[in-house]
């Protein structure tokens, strides 16, 4: 089995190869500045995570107010998704993404100087709102640049390479609070933002070739419609989910563990995000290798397989009741490996499964997956308070959860491919 052909800038037009877009500069160049520019975002969370304990008693606010600092952020980037995917295609991805980094830097500028946990909510969803263009537009260029396995292999090199940034940014976050305060990292990040509008400014070419005269957004509501319809698509969607949700789960959630379960220091959870991003690296360089000889549906079953063998552990560890960073911490590394290849493959499968333009059905897949992967992060804290429990149950459960949703939801998904190939198949025979 293989993924279906890339369809690209409208419904009835072939995706360009990576022989007919840009040329190997033009791509090199793109991919860089889509490096650098996710590499904000991350920092925008790496930061601050390990300091979350710390801002829950400087501001005096629970840890599941402040948790929302974090879930909430990647939420509010999903409210914009279904906006960026058109504008893009109207006006084109360049333009898009230098707005909303600029706007990015603002709120993170404003974010240091918020007095209480509500005003810095508000301050992350509005950064979190901007962040988001750059999360969808990373799709869509890359899409626009890049076709079939080479679309997957790229976005492996591409999450390897922006992986590189969390295995320090956490102890720098730790390093920065204590020397400067909790604000520094806000500002530290709203400084190398404001360096990269202009840099994308001198150096990003546009990728999309084939922007829209006008927007119609008739249209537009087509297109959406076309991709809801889509069964596989929305299967797809739930895999990601699955995935995305255990990255904010380990953000907003672990640091409470590591300080007020285990009572570590925060430099601990900076040590734990290292080896969880090595581990990601790995993962990701593992599927660039695999691909070259198994399909991309094999690897998506290996490493769910992976996935459930580290949920089992992690539910030994706590059943066992001696919780340790290492027994924590395997099973979080083994998550992060498998979620490598996951997070590279999914989107190719998904996109590739509907012929709906780049933009329209890269806003939509990180629309249904922002959502419902932060809500599972803030049904995590929710957990926690209801049932009062510590945050090492309410991961788990919550991880349990997300882990049947995104296998039955695989299963589905390859199956009706499969279905769909064998009836193809069958047709072709009758053809002959």
């Amino acid at each position: 089995m293989r993924a279906q052909s890339l369809l690209a800038v409208n419904s009835m037009q072939q995706a360009p190869s990576s022989q007919s877009q840009g040329g190997v500069s033009g791509r090199m160049v793109a991919v860089a500045a889509l490096i650098a520019t996710s590499t904000l975002a991350t920092l925008a969370t790496d930061l601050y995570a390990p300091i979350q304990p710390h801002v829950a008693d400087i501001l005096k606010a629970s840890p599941e107010m402040v948790k929302l600092t974090v879930s909430l952020y990647f939420l509010a980037g999903s409210a914009l998704y279904l906006l960026y995917g058109p504008l893009s295609e109207r006006f084109g991805r360049r333009p898009i993404l230098i707005a909303a980094i600029a706007i990015f830097a603002l709120t993170s500028f404003m974010s240091a100087f918020v007095t209480t946990v509500e005003q810095l909510i508000v301050m992350r969803v509005l950064q979190g709102a901007a962040g988001g263009a750059e999360t969808m537009l990373v799709l869509a260029i890359i899409r626009d640049y890049f076709a079939d396995r080479e679309q997957v292999r790229a976005m492996s090199i591409y999450r390897a390479a922006v992986g590189f940034t969390p295995m320090f940014s956490p102890l720098v976050g730790v390093m920065l609070f204590e020397a400067y305060g909790w604000q520094a990292s806000f500002l530290v990040v709203a400084g190398l933002s404001t360096i990269v509008v202009v840099a994308l400014g001198f150096f990003l070419q546009e990728s999309n070739q084939n922007r829209l005269k006008t927007l119609d957004f008739a249209q537009i509501g087509r297109e959406y419609l076309l991709i809801l319809t889509n069964f596989r698509f929305l299967l797809l969607s739930m895999v990601f989910v699955a995935s995305v949700g255990f990255f904010i789960i380990f953000h907003s959630a672990v640091p409470f563990v590591i300080g007020n379960e285990l009572g570590l220091p925060s430099r601990m959870f900076a040590y734990l995000q290292a080896g969880f991003m090595i581990a990601f690296i790995i993962g990701n360089l593992a599927a660039n290798q695999l691909m070259k000889i198994i399909s991309v549906e094999k690897l998506l079953w290996l490493c769910m397989g992976v996935a459930a063998i580290a949920n089992a552990v992690y539910w030994i560890a706590i059943a066992s009741g001696e919780l340790t960073l290492f027994s924590i911490g395997l099973p979080i590394l083994l998550l992060a490996f498998c979620n490598g290849p996951i997070m590279s493959a999914v989107p190719t499968l998904a996109m590739a499964s509907t012929k709906a333009s780049a933009g329209a059905s890269s806003a939509m897949l990180l629309t249904i997956v922002s959502a419902l992967a932060s809500g599972a992060a803030v049904v995590e804290g929710r957990l926690q308070t209801a049932l009062d429990v510590n945050s090492s149950v309410s991961i788990a459960m919550t991880l349990s959860g997300l882990l049947l949703i995104g296998t039955l939801c695989a299963a589905g998904a390859l199956r009706q491919n499969s279905n769909s190939n064998d009836s193809r198949h069958s047709d072709d025979e009758q053809v002959g």
